[in-house]
């Protein structure tokens, strides 16, 4: 990719332009072709394609990207309601455990993987740990010690075998899913006054918690502040009764073609002479991670009766989102997979950084 950060602002417009297109065009193709969640991978996988030739100006201003974490924190932070949070008090104790499980089997993979091929053991950690992975290819690209290439190719290939393979597993005799008929509310009641009444007001509140949220978020030093600030703050909002607006689908659709972009610009195969070791190795450890998944959701349901399905897609490391809208047309407990997942996507952000600090010390040694 041709850099064009000290480039005149004149001469940035058409590599804009140009990424942009791009992006809008793989978005269109994921779509004919049915791919997951096609505005955000199919201008990942189009932008990655014209970033290994040097000669293709592509340009994508920062405060654009920065306006799309804070929107997909926000999104978060609203689906941590006040029954999500009672339940998760609750199976604290449990959700700690199973956390702590798939961080060890992420790292336990990796370390084979890393022994089996050259790629880098830190970075095949990042892109094993079962958070979401927006939040981990973002803090790869953070750190100059990750290899955000590494850790984009092991995450999203996660996110696609999540599509292929999770409704397969589900309906196996181990599983024995149903499909529901009825699609399980999962969002508030509409009883916010206030947001009824006065929604510019309320909608300029939400804009301007979602800086506060972030500016504090860097204070306390979090990692990728612009997204977990948001997240938490709007997430403890949330908790306390007042509720933010309905991000409209238009505009979900722009943020995740501006994270499909910035990840598409942050993944470099030129001269990599592992592309093929690489692509194995994520295709073949994500099937293997899915299916250990089966044994520990059984393990789980026999010790607390969950059911197999919502044990299941309560600890597939997968998007919060992508499992949640799995569980509404199936057997499950909508409520107890919402839960498990927000603590774990929350809770793995967290602990992430203190992971790989860690790492780089005994590295060090």
């Amino acid at each position: 990719m041709l850099n064009t950060k000290q480039l005149p602002i004149k001469k940035t417009v058409f590599p804009f332009l140009l990424t942009i297109l791009a992006g809008l065009a793989g978005a269109g193709l994921a779509m004919l072709i049915h791919l997951p969640i096609p505005w955000l991978l199919g201008p990942m996988l189009i932008i990655t394609i014209l970033n290994q030739f040097d000669k293709i100006p592509l340009h994508f201003p920062a405060i654009l990207r920065l306006a799309a974490l804070m929107i997909v924190g926000y999104t978060a932070g609203t689906k941590i309601t006040l029954a999500t949070f009672k339940l998760i008090i609750s199976q604290l104790p449990i959700m700690v455990i199973t956390t702590i499980v798939l961080i060890l089997i992420g790292i336990l993979f990796s370390y084979f993987i890393s022994k089996w091929t050259t790629l880098d053991y830190q970075s095949l950690v990042a892109g094993s740990m079962p958070g979401g992975a927006t939040q981990m290819i973002l803090y790869a690209r953070e750190q100059k010690h990750l290899d955000p290439t590494i850790v984009s190719i092991f995450q999203i290939f996660r996110l696609v075998t999540i599509f292929l393979f999770v409704p397969i597993i589900l309906y196996t005799p181990l599983i024995g899913a149903h499909h529901q008929s009825q699609a399980v509310a999962t969002h508030n009641a509409a009883s916010d006054y206030f947001l009824s009444q006065f929604p510019w007001a309320s909608i300029l509140f939400f804009l301007i918690a979602v800086l506060v949220f972030s500016v504090l978020g860097r204070f306390l030093r979090l990692p990728i502040h612009q997204l977990l600030g948001p997240l938490l703050g709007i997430g403890i909002l949330n908790i306390f009764g007042i509720h933010g607006f309905n991000v409209p689908h238009g505009i979900i659709g722009a943020t995740q073609l501006a994270l499909g972009i910035y990840f598409g610009l942050g993944i470099n195969l030129k001269g990599n002479a592992n592309k093929a070791t690489l692509f194995i190795s994520a295709i073949i450890s994500n099937i293997v991670l899915l299916f250990c998944m089966v044994g520990v959701s059984l393990l789980l349901n026999q010790l607390f009766h969950y059911g197999e399905t919502t044990a299941y897609l309560a600890i597939v490391p997968g998007g919060m989102d992508q499992i949640s809208l799995i569980a509404t047309t199936i057997s499950a407990n909508v409520g107890l997979v919402v839960g498990y997942q927000t603590f774990r996507s929350i809770s793995v952000n967290l602990i992430a950084p203190f992971v790989f600090k860690h790492l780089l010390q005994e590295r060090n040694k």
